[in-house]
């Protein structure tokens, strides 16, 4: 009977230790889960070389849950103390942000290499573990991916479900980046609408390679870049102003971001001074990608020439050969054939002297009835994204998808590295005027600078006397041009000076002065002299003689 009674005890016990132990472990956990503050809206830019950086940005709720990027080339499935390296950042807030934004920069990476990572801090937590993959420094395959106006309104649902399916659809490709035409939100002042974009972000872009895929995005109109309450620049981490910039993939491949959002003036003045010299100074790369947001290749509403880019940008597209310019805006696709409007504005080129115009703003955006004109060449209206291939031989494929990854539109062409416009310029002809000169007295040098290739170049004229720096100075050539730079010398010394511009080499000889008019006062005052001696001895008054 006692035995029964203590057994009956003893078990009721053990319930009471079962039941306070799970109470006890769930407030427990959920003490911790309110304590913690994990990372949340992840998202990798660039803001130097792709292929030796990379920048992770996330946000938290409070100021100090942790900057901290642990990383390494190997999976340490999450645990914190295994990783080899460590980077920290910064954190900061905004008017109207919904928590603190956490910024670092990864720098010092190997080419084309897989880098696992886990971000946040050890007070409010690490988040699970990413991956990504740093630009090649080879020629070799790259696939990416195209597409704009993801601007969902905050209350449209079908909007949030389109804009996840298309990114569902377009991390199964597996590209190494997006590029993202503008109008990434509807209302680019309201938060929730960011906070949506970054959770699909965060949660979709992901490969079914499991690499994590970086963004590259242009400005668009619905982000309303010209407010003070912009919520675009506080939330990425983009090269120079962050309104234009570029950036290169490997040694093939150059992509240039461009912003004619809204602020039309803008697309004249220092962007485009900054594209021409861009564009310049990358010309012998074989792959040239644009992406800004309103096309100027478009048929919507009547197509007219008036897009300011048109007048601006288009002719430096033509002059350097962008491959492909990427736009938005419109919800739809389309692609025009080739186009070089300096050659002809009716008709089309081949893919070796046009440009081909993209527009795919179709990532959620309610859709836009197109109308035909001559320069389309397919359009499609539905929601979609593009998928770029380029392969190490030289050739492109372009597809255009739709929600479900299915294929309405593509374009291959092969692209010969002959056919690269770049500036080829020559320096002759050398030319020293007088060649001998007083001390104090000026020379003029002049040299012809020859473009004998086919884009126009920029180049540095350096002016050496006897290995000294003199002058230096810059001229723009275009191709098949010939210009003369002159410079102004003033001696202060005698004896040879040895001329060098670039390869050429001349001189010039520096003299004492002859004091002007000294042999004829000479002779006048001997003639005179002797005049007045003749007229004496004429006169006889002068004895001496």
């Amino acid at each position: 009977m006692k035995e029964g009674i203590t057994s009956k005890i003893t078990l009721r016990i053990f319930i009471i230790f079962l039941f306070t132990f799970f109470v006890t472990s769930f407030y427990v956990e959920q003490a911790q889960a309110q304590s913690s503050d994990l990372p949340i809206h992840l998202h990798l830019t660039w803001q130097n070389d792709t292929s030796t950086t990379i920048t992770v940005t996330w946000q938290t709720n409070t100021s100090t849950a942790g900057d901290t990027v642990l990383y390494d080339q190997v999976s340490r499935q999450g645990e914190a103390d295994d990783y080899k390296y460590s980077a920290s950042g910064n954190h900061y807030t905004y008017e109207g942000a919904s928590g603190y934004i956490h910024n670092v920069e990864l720098t010092g990476l190997t080419p084309d290499t897989v880098y696992y990572f886990i971000c946040g801090g050890p007070s409010g937590g690490y988040g699970m573990e990413r991956s990504f993959c740093t630009a090649p420094s080879e020629s070799s395959d790259i696939k990416f991916v195209v597409g704009g106006d993801s601007h969902i309104m905050y209350t449209w649902l079908e909007g949030r479900e389109v804009m996840e399916k298309i990114s569902i659809a377009m991390a199964k490709t597996n590209p190494s980046f997006v590029l993202h035409a503008g109008d990434l939100v509807y209302d680019g002042m309201r938060q929730p609408e960011w906070d949506e974009w970054f959770d699909d972000v965060d949660s979709n872009w992901i490969g079914e390679n499991g690499l994590t895929i970086p963004v590259i995005p242009a400005l668009g109109n619905h982000d309303n870049p010209q407010t003070s309450f912009c919520k675009y620049f506080p939330q990425f981490a983009l090269p120079g102003n962050e309104r234009w910039y570029s950036l290169d993939w490997g040694p093939d491949i150059h992509i240039i971001v461009l912003d004619n959002a809204y602020v039309l003036d803008d697309v004249s003045g220092p962007q485009l001074d900054w594209l021409k010299e861009d564009l310049e100074s990358h010309s012998d790369y074989l792959w040239k990608f644009v992406v800004y947001h309103k096309p100027a290749f478009v048929s919507a509403q009547g197509w007219e020439p008036d897009e300011p880019s048109f007048e601006y940008w288009i002719p430096l597209f033509d002059e350097y050969h962008v491959d492909i310019v990427f736009n938005g805006h419109w919800h739809y696709y389309q692609r025009t054939y080739p186009l070089n409007w300096a050659t002809s504005q009716n008709e089309s080129q081949d893919y070796s002297n046009g440009t081909m115009y993209i527009t795919s703003g179709g990532w959620a955006g309610k859709l836009h009835t197109p109308e035909d004109y001559w320069f389309i060449a397919y359009e499609n209206i539905t929601h979609n994204f593009c998928v770029v291939d380029v392969y190490a031989n030289n050739t492109l494929r372009l597809q255009a998808k739709d929600i479900e990854g299915n294929t309405i539109d593509k374009v291959s062409f092969y692209k010969s590295p002959e056919s690269i416009r770049k500036s080829e310029i020559k320096l002759s002809n050398i030319v020293i005027e007088p060649e001998t000169v007083d001390v104090g007295k000026t020379v003029t040098i002049t040299v012809d600078v020859e473009n004998v290739g086919t884009a126009s170049g920029i180049q540095s004229v350096i002016l050496m006397i006897n290995g000294d720096l003199v002058e230096e100075k810059s001229v723009t050539v275009d191709a098949g041009v010939s210009e003369k730079v002159s410079f102004t010398y003033q001696t202060e010394a005698e004896g040879t000076c040895n001329v060098k511009i670039g390869d050429l080499e001349g001189g010039f000889n520096v003299v004492k002065p002859i004091i002007p008019g000294f042999p004829i006062l000479a002779i006048i005052t001997a003639l005179t002299v002797y005049y007045l001696v003749r007229e004496r001895v004429r006169g006889g008054k002068y004895y001496g003689l």
